[in-house]
């Protein structure tokens, strides 16, 4: 008898069935879900028996539930280091509060517990809605502008081209059925209010758990305390929390009932305070810990009649401090500078020369016995103190006066570290590390910042430009961005300025945010008139021109009509007879005439010279693409692929970085492109992989997919097309559905590919994705490229009039060919508008032939398409097999297949078509 279906199991066997595909144990799914371990054990062998599995693996793989964790993949759940003990009342109270209400904030004092509680109420929610959760922490988030990126971080959505990360988290969750856990937010109440709001007017299926010390104050909020834990002397979670700690710090002996519940009541029933207690009664016993903390909490806990929970919690940090020797302290106060995982190697780092490494390490060991530092063993072994410890260290390190030098030394190591990183391989190894010294480094900065020490603002401001620098090659442009502005502002020096405020426009143009480029060259400029730098703003505001002209698809907001004339007029007011002005205005005013315009290509060669002079590479290689414009105009597609290779050139001896990062993304793309114009398959292919490949890319991987798809489509690779698909796809939803004409062009190949592979439900899902990201662009049916891919797919169905009917554009009419995509894919329109006359022997077919001829006489796939037409119509079958034996030599597989059916009588691969 056949298994029932999915949906007829009870919710509790689903429950228990999704944490076994979690890969949890019979008694962990217990302790989720409040069993018997008994209990489970019978669900599970029910569960076996009704889907008709083998064993508890199988059952585990069975499909038909959504994995754990949905589709959300960026973010993991952090595993706990211990047992979670008691707070039934507490879980099922929350439970019901998040059932009830959208966004609920769990509160209280730092050490209570809130993380611990929401972890084991929120993790097993997850893994029963359709898309699963995330955890986001926000401790080491220290800058209010990074919430929402550390948001977008772990639900796996990226900045989207030319807009804000906001919107694109909005757009990317909008109808997601999953929830999101926010911890440590009290520091940053107001964004994480702000996004929080954002994310609940806009994602109706969303749920949000927050955990902060103080509510955000937000009218969809609900409040969610938790109190101190329970102080039953019999079977109290305080007691019992105690009791298992103590033994796992290595007490064999019973401990008396009374005395342990008398502790935990003085601890006011603090998760962490116990834990720290516990953790010393292996050295000091019961009455030696209630002694002590009735000695140190008293004076604390009656001070001002306030809240004794986190008077407990504080002084129980305070007094396990005090019980170091002095060599110990004064280590734990240094190290809190860390707000990361850190070393030894670190940990010397910021001591006073001299220190021994023996001497940090064991001191390190004995903060880490006494529960004030994490560990996790490794090569090298790691540090991290938990945030209240730290912030109880800072306050330390500034009462011994030692705060400036020590964080001085911080951000030394931080630069030193930085450059140590920068010479490793980029690997994800390498992606781990700068994490997490970046987290550092951000934290560095900002203490300097606050100190308003000119010394430290200006070490700051170097390390924030050196932070900027890697963080760009790790993949976020927009982050860079930040932090080059952040830097700008740090530094009291106009020329300095102006050099960061330059980079970061570069990181913005990288980003593809165009009007943030021009913002920041415009401030660039001002600079640089405060520094008497005249020619520098000039070449600042020619550069904005240049950016208007030369990438106008990056602008979201298009500047005023006839502003770009009014930057190039204050250019030249300031530019005298300096080459580099002179080099950047040349190239500007020749992108902003028409290609058959005459007074181009003096423009350029002006161009050119000059910034050859002035050594300014990148000018040169916007001037060659402008050339490279002009020559695809003229439809000399193997000049354009020259003038290329030029840019290719100079760029590659200048190497990847803020300034140089959208000149490399623009000649890649463009190369692919070209060559696939001119039917250099592996050539395109290979530009495309490149362009994949670029480190400020890694999360933006749809541009350079989009790109390959079309080479493995017109070569005839249908199953790279279909899986490439997918991912592109994918890519692009994570950055936020960016609208975009030539990623259309994309989508609809992809959608030919389904066609010839006969699967029309996947085709019409394409076309429907092409119609959304060319709503802005020409309409599909009369759309050249759209046309030659509808005339593929019909010659591939054996449907030559078909074909011949969608061709309905001349080759030779200017006014279709006027943009650089149309103009791309004219050689390959030519070759199939030839050969579909001839297949239906129409009498256009001749004539169609000879001007098909000269259109793709520079791709040497499509003339062999209008060869194998010519030989065809004029009866000639005998010679297909040298046509094949080309296309074969070219890459182009699908062609290959095409002829060999076609001297077999034949219009289509047929089934080779579909199966490859």
């Amino acid at each position: 008898m056949a298994p029932p279906a999915v949906t007829d199991l009870t919710k509790r066997e689903r429950e228990v069935w999704s944490l076994v595909a979690a890969h949890l144990t019979n008694k962990e799914i217990a302790d989720r879900l409040f069993l018997s371990v008994r209990t489970v054990e019978s669900h599970v062998s029910s569960l076996i028996q009704k889907l008709d599995v083998a064993d508890r693996r199988a059952l585990a793989r069975y499909p038909g539930l959504a994995p754990v964790g949905g589709r959300w993949t960026g973010s993991r759940w952090p595993a706990p280091a211990s047992s979670f003990i008691g707070r039934t009342a507490e879980c099922t109270a929350l439970r019901e509060a998040i059932a009830a209400h959208r966004m609920v904030t769990i509160t209280g004092p730092g050490g209570v517990g809130k993380t611990r509680l929401a972890l084991h109420v929120v993790e097993p929610l997850a893994a029963m809605r359709r898309d699963g959760g995330c955890f986001v922490d926000l401790v080491h988030v220290s800058d209010p502008a990074m919430v929402l990126g550390a948001i977008a971080s772990a639900a796996g959505v990226v900045a989207p081209v030319g807009g804000s990360l906001a919107d694109a988290l909005s757009t990317v969750l909008a109808g997601s059925d999953a929830v999101i856990l926010l911890d440590n937010c009290e520091h940053l109440i107001d964004a994480v209010r702000d996004a929080v709001a954002r994310l609940i007017r806009s994602c109706s299926s969303l749920a949000i758990v927050a955990t902060s010390r103080l509510p955000l104050r937000a009218p969809f909020e609900w409040v969610f305390p938790v109190p101190g834990l329970s102080l039953a002397e019999r079977d109290g979670d305080a007691a019992r929390l105690f009791e298992e700690r103590a033994q796992s710090a290595g007490v064999t002996v019973p401990l008396d009932a009374h005395q342990v519940a008398a502790l935990c009541a003085s601890l006011g029933g603090m998760a962490l305070a116990i834990e720290l207690a516990a953790a010393r009664c292996p050295a000091l016993g019961l009455d030696g810990l209630i002694a002590g903390l009735d000695q140190r909490l008293r004076l604390l806990t009656l001070a001002d009649g306030g809240d004794r929970r986190h008077g407990s919690l504080r002084e129980a940090i305070a007094w396990s401090y005090r019980l170091l020797p002095a060599p110990d302290r004064d280590l734990l106060a240094t190290v809190s500078v860390f707000a990361a995982w850190f070393d030894v190697s670190a940990t010397l780092a910021v001591l006073e020369a001299g220190t021994r490494r023996f001497d940090a390490a064991d001191s390190l060991a004995r903060l880490a016995d006494h529960s004030l530092v994490l560990v996790e063993p490794g090569q090298p072994t790691r540090y991290r103190l938990l945030e209240t410890i730290r912030q109880f260290g800072a306050e330390q390190l500034n009462a011994l006066g030692r705060s400036e030098k020590v964080h001085e030394r911080h951000r030394r190591w931080c630069g030193v570290a930085l450059a140590q990183l920068a010479q490793q391989p980029r690997d994800e190894a390498w992606c781990e590390r700068l994490d997490d010294l970046a987290a550092d480094a951000r934290a560095a900065v900002m203490n300097a910042d606050s100190t308003r020490s000119v010394p430290a603002a200006q070490q700051a401001a170097r390390l924030a430009e050196q932070l900027a620098g890697q963080v760009l090659l790790r993949g976020r442009p927009q982050e860079a961005q930040s932090g080059y502005e952040q830097a700008a502002a740090l530094d009291v020096d106009p020329v300095q300025r102006a050099r960061l405020l330059r980079l970061a426009a570069g990181a913005a143009a990288c980003s593809l945010v165009g009007n943030d480029t021009l913002r920041l060259l415009r401030e660039a400029a001002d600079q640089a008139l405060a520094s008497g730098e005249p020619c520098a703003a000039a070449v600042d505001l020619a550069a904005r021109v240049m950016f208007v002209r030369w990438a106008p698809g990056i602008l979201a907001s298009p500047p005023e009509r006839g502003a770009d004339e009014v930057w190039l007029a204050e250019a030249e007011s300031l530019a005298g007879d300096a080459a580099a002005p002179r080099a950047v205005i040349a190239v500007a005013a020749a992108l902003g005439l028409p290609d058959d315009d005459a007074r181009v290509d003096a423009l350029i060669e002006q161009g050119i010279t000059l910034a050859r002079q002035a050594q300014m590479p990148l000018i040169e290689s916007v001037a060659l693409d402008r050339l490279c414009a002009s020559h695809l105009a003229r439809a000399e597609l193997l000049r354009s692929i020259e003038k290329t290779a030029l840019r290719e050139d100079l760029l590659i001896r200048q190497g990847l970085d803020a300034s140089t990062a959208y000149h490399f993304n623009d000649y890649l793309l463009m190369a692919s492109e070209l060559c696939l114009a001119a039917g250099q398959l592996e050539s395109a292919a290979a530009y495309a992989d490149r362009l994949a490949a670029l480190d400020c890319y890694r999360d933006y991987p749809h541009p350079a997919l989009a790109r390959r798809i079309k080479v493995d489509a017109m070569a005839g690779d249908f199953q790279a097309v279909v899986e490439r698909g997918e991912q592109f796809l994918a890519a692009w939803q994570r950055a936020g559905r960016p609208v975009s004409g030539t990623l259309g062009v994309t989508a609809y190949a992809v959608a030919m590919v389904h066609g010839m592979r006969g699967d029309e439900a996947r085709r019409r899902q394409w076309i429907e994705l092409t119609k959304t990201l060319t709503s802005h662009a020409v309409p599909l049916n009369t759309c050249a490229w759209a046309q030659a891919m509808d005339a593929l797919l019909a010659l591939d169905r054996g449907q030559p009039e078909m074909a011949f009917a969608r061709l309905s554009s001349d080759v030779d009419d200017r006014s279709v060919w006027s943009s650089s995509v149309l103009r791309m894919w004219r050689p390959w329109y030519a070759a199939l508008w030839a050969e579909s006359a001839a297949l239906v022997g129409h009498s256009s077919a001749a004539g169609r032939l000879e001007r098909a001829a000269a259109a793709t006489r520079e791709n040497e796939v499509a003339a062999t398409i209008v060869r194998r037409a010519a030989d065809l119509l004029a009866g000639r079958p005998s010679s297909l097999r040298e046509h094949s034996n080309i296309f074969l030599r070219l890459g182009c597989d699908y062609q290959r297949r095409r002829t060999e059916a076609l001297a077999h009588g034949g219009s289509s691969p047929g089934a080779s078509s579909s199966a490859d």
